[in-house]
């Protein structure tokens, strides 16, 4: 480039410290230092609506592409807020969408200021110094030109661009390189207040002073034009806190509405509900013992029951009395095992009940979406338990049932026993004593007395309990 220092060595506009020289190529802008640059017009992919996975992977692909480039290269990424323009005149040929498309346009006329966001990304390289080309042409042999070769670094500038771009367009919904104007038009964007288009000239240089329509003022109240830098700043610093305090609010929302959430799934509960089922199998089991034969779970009938059967059994009852009563007792133990069977019967079957129900509230706990479906599956867990606990009382009164009267039988057996061992002893000595006096006769024995009777009058005494009663 050409040095202007010999015309003026201090810089007086805004002109002088633009880098813009001239445009070489289609959206190729050649700068005063040497270097090349070119901007791209793109839109990403949503970001807000990504999941993590998506995220990664972008980031990824994204550092693939930029790992591709080596040194020399700068990037520049600009977000563009415009406002947006009227809203388009549209035709719809059917009432419906035309009726929706009036409701949308009214909606954009109320809503007062809307904006536009466009993304630009600016790539610049600066060629390797000529003492680097001058050394790198010494390692190749044959070549039709000596030294540095400018249009051979622009293709090369190009061809690396575009490659770039094409891996860009991989993961960017939009990317496509400016023309000679929209770049024109882009770069004045950058140093001019007013928006405009930028026609391309004829001869596309002197770009700097090209697009610099106005003044920049420095100084502790910086202007560019009629616009104060400074308010600019502060207007972005004050949109920037906004911005941040809005985001702060939107994630205060979003921790209340997860707090709801959250509140809500406690409150929910359990789909699962086993009570009825057990209700069902206690029931069953009071039936059962309800059912229990001849002698009831009942305290006044028991009594009666103990005092007919089982006490006071008469010394002077027949045999057929007692083998009746014997028969009773004997009859009260069988149905008191069978009572007793029946129940574990009972409780053997609710077993496979129990399982399965301990099985659906292990899993209802386990998924449970809050603490009151939680609370609830162990309470029915303890319902299930007081079932089992029922069950098991039921068996043990019952095999405690049978137990007694299988004790109290033997008991009145052994009493019966005794009683008789007493009836067959007097018996015996009756038939004995009123043997002896029909042999004697009276008279003979009120004359010589008998000794033989005296004997089995004292053998009477002493063997029979009646007499020496």
């Amino acid at each position: 480039m050409l040095s202007l220092r010999e015309y003026r060595n201090k810089a007086e506009r805004l002109a002088d410290f633009l880098p813009w020289a001239a445009l070489i190529a289609s959206g190729v802008v050649l700068n005063k230092d040497g270097s090349f640059q070119r901007t791209a017009r793109f839109r990403g992919p949503d970001l807000d609506s990504a999941t993590p996975a998506e995220l990664v992977a972008t980031t990824a692909r994204l550092n693939s592409v930029l790992r591709r480039l080596g040194s020399g290269w700068a990037l520049f990424a600009e977000a563009v807020r415009r406002p947006a323009q009227e809203y388009p005149a549209c035709d719809f040929p059917d009432p419906a969408s035309a009726l929706v498309e009036r409701e949308r346009a009214a909606q954009f006329a109320e809503e007062g200021a809307h904006f536009e966001s466009r993304y630009f990304l600016t790539l610049l390289w600066m060629p390797p110094a000529e003492d680097a080309a001058r050394a790198e042409s010494w390692l190749y042999e044959g070549k039709a030109q000596k030294g540095v070769d400018p249009r051979e670094l622009l293709d090369g500038f190009i061809d690396r661009t575009e490659r770039l771009l094409r891996l860009f367009e991989g993961f960017f919904p939009e990317a496509q390189w400016l023309d000679d104007g929209a770049t024109l038009t882009y770069l004045h964007s950058c140093v001019s207040t007013p928006m405009q288009q930028v026609r391309v000239p004829e001869t596309p240089m002197y770009l700097d002073a090209l697009l610099a329509d106005e003044p920049l003022c420095g100084g502790l109240e910086p202007r560019l034009g009629a616009a104060h830098l400074r308010n600019y700043a502060q207007n972005v610093l004050t949109a920037a806190r906004t911005l941040e305090q809005i985001n702060n609010e939107i994630r205060m929302l979003q921790n209340q509405a997860t707090s709801l959430i959250n509140e809500a799934r406690n409150l929910q509960s359990l789909p699962l509900n086993i009570v009825q089922p057990l209700q069902q199998q206690i029931q069953q089991t009071q039936q059962l013992l309800q059912q229990a034969q001849r002698i009831a779970y009942d305290v006044r009938e028991i009594e009666t029951t103990f005092e007919t059967q089982y006490k006071n059994i008469p010394l002077g009852a027949s045999q057929q009395a007692m083998v009746t009563s014997a028969e009773a007792r004997w009859q009260n133990s069988v149905a008191a095992f069978e009572d007793a069977l029946k129940v574990q019967a009972g409780a053997v079957a609710n077993i496979e009940g129990s399982r399965e129900a301990v099985n659906s509230l292990l899993g209802a706990s386990q998924s449970a979406a809050g603490a009151l479906q939680a609370a609830q599956a162990g309470n029915q867990l303890l319902a299930l338990q007081t079932r089992q606990l029922a069950d098991l009382t039921a068996t043990m009164a019952a095999m405690g049932r049978a137990q007694a009267l299988d004790a109290a039988e033997r008991a009145a057996a052994k009493a019966q026993r005794s009683i008789l061992g007493r009836q067959w002893r007097i018996a015996r000595c009756w038939r004995r004593h009123h043997g002896l006096c029909d042999r004697f006769g009276r008279q003979e024995r009120r004359r010589r007395g008998c000794r033989r009777h005296g004997r089995c009058r004292t053998r009477r005494r002493r063997c029979c309990p009646l007499t020496s009663a």
